[in-house]
């Protein structure tokens, strides 16, 4: 019997999980088979269907499927509860708490459900185990595999290894499995600046202007545009790749000379603070300038992907039909209505792979901008009050803001 594997891979074009299976004999030119899985990528559904696929060709005797529906459900006792039944309770009321699929979902709500996702993802080996007969071996075990599997730096380990005790905790609260067990991993240490073979924060350099400027010459007029905001705000990517007219306070240019925008989701939101970015006259004219050109006018989103995916086959026959004509005959409906960080980040790169320069990506201009107003007569408090952040040792790194400071330090650099 071939090796079976402790986790389904993910097939992104079909969002499921699945396994490859090799089904040619000894001897013979192999032959292989998809296995797909239940349910969305990720989702109790899929690991429910991925473990009883497992033990099925392991040969063990799955459980009554209702006994486990019923376990799911309701508390049960300590010693009926694997660390499969804990994890899938566990993402089911996360799941609900953060809103998965509802309007009222914020970013902090999808990161939350992807981090909870992968921190279960490690516990896979051990989805047949009583949460009880787990111990601090268990999860260091799950912790190396991490290491050397992924290469993650311990700021994002040692945050998975967190979310599996927190498993733990709600499993004792509903009383799925005994204190002890919890207390047991809490024994385990973070990983710490003496780990030397796991890596640390690294340290994100500024984009090379040169490279950016040359980036936005040979970039599709939408990316262009989204790179010239962002090197004059210094806004996260999302921030930029969500922005609308609505979101967009236009009242303080004839006394200012700026514009406000105010995304409805960023990553503070959660904490109850308001993000509120000065567009200064760089970017101001940036948008204006793809304003006259774009597309797509009325679209909810100033940054749509179908104008960007049109542009690319207009710059193809370049000629035989204007830009807007190439948007209006598109027939691929089914893209996002705005850019995702992912795809703005490989958008970027296709372009600087194309012109054969280094590679940037979009998060470096926030950190070109800082380095920009920190160099300026504004200091590190103009960057501060530019970027949002809530103390100068975030600046340096890389709330309240001081609005006057930030309206007057984008009227010259922004």
């Amino acid at each position: 019997m071939h090796q079976l594997p402790d986790k389904p891979a993910h097939h992104k074009g079909k969002k499921l999980g699945y396994v490859r299976l090799v089904i040619s004999k000894p001897g013979e030119k192999k032959k292989y088979r998809q296995k797909y899985f239940a349910g969305p990528f990720g989702s109790v559904k899929m690991w429910d269907d991925f473990n009883s696929w497992r033990r099925r060709e392991l040969g063990q005797v799955e459980a009554d499927r209702s006994t486990l529906d019923q376990a799911a459900r309701a508390p049960s006792s300590a010693a009926a509860s694997t660390v499969h039944d804990i994890c899938s309770t566990f993402l089911a009321v996360l799941t609900e708490q953060r809103q998965e699929g509802k309007p009222g979902q914020t970013l902090a709500d999808r990161a939350a459900i992807t981090q909870a996702r992968l921190s279960v993802n490690l516990l896979a080996p051990f989805a047949d185990m009583l949460a009880d007969s787990f111990t601090a071996q268990h999860l260091r075990e799950a912790r190396s595999n991490e290491i050397t599997m992924t290469g993650n730096s311990r700021k994002t380990i040692n945050g998975k290894m967190a979310t599996i005790v927190r498993i733990f905790r709600q499993a004792v609260a509903d009383g799925r499995c005994a204190a002890d067990t919890y207390g047991r991993l809490l024994a385990l240490e973070k990983l710490g600046h003496l780990d030397k073979g796991v890596p640390g924060p690294e340290e994100v350099d500024a984009a090379p202007w040169a490279d950016v400027l040359a980036t936005i010459e040979a970039a599709p007029p939408t990316i262009a545009c989204m790179i010239r905001i962002q090197a004059a705000t210094g806004l996260r990517s999302a921030n930029v790749c969500g922005m609308t007219w609505e979101q967009i306070d236009q009242g303080l240019y004839d006394t200012d000379g700026v514009w406000i925008y105010t995304p409805q989701e960023h990553k503070t939101k959660h904490l109850g603070k308001t993000l509120a970015a000065v567009l200064g006259p760089e970017a101001i004219q940036a948008i204006l300038d793809y304003e006259n050109i774009r597309p797509d006018r009325g679209h909810p989103f100033l940054f749509n992907p179908r104008a960007t995916r049109s542009y690319r086959y207009y710059s193809e026959h370049l000629g035989s039909r204007c830009w807007q004509s190439f948007y209006k005959a598109s027939k691929k409906t089914d893209l996002n209505p705005c850019f995702s960080t992912k795809t703005y980040c490989d958008a970027v790169q296709r372009v600087q792979r194309r012109i054969g320069i280094d590679r940037w990506t979009p998060h470096q201009l926030r950190h070109l901008h800082n380095q920009r107003l920190v160099e300026s007569k504004f200091g590190e408090r103009g960057a501060a009050a530019v970027l949002g952040h809530a103390t100068l040792a975030m600046t340096r790194n890389y709330s309240t803001q001081d609005m006057a400071l930030a309206k007057e330090a984008q009227k010259l650099l922004g």
